[in-house]
């Protein structure tokens, strides 16, 4: 998804389990790099259990968020 300007935060909460369907993402690679998306985003990439590679760069996260990460 990088370098796609127009993707926000909220365009990552169906990674989220929901009680139709709590099952949690499969993804192991997500690139971020050069979008909208920020710390509100948090808790739906912290869903991902398998994640093994985020990418940020040019994001609108804040340390605070990357050093601290937010508690599901």
């Amino acid at each position: 998804m990088s370098s796609l300007s127009y993707l926000k935060s909220n365009d990552l909460e169906p990674l989220f389990p929901s009680e139709s369907d709590p099952s949690t993402s499969p993804l192991q690679v997500l690139i971020l790099n050069n979008t909208s998306v920020g710390d509100d985003a948090a808790p739906y990439i912290g869903s991902c259990e398998g994640l093994e590679t985020l990418e940020l760069a040019s994001t609108k996260f804040t340390s605070a968020v990357i050093v601290h990460p937010v508690a599901i």
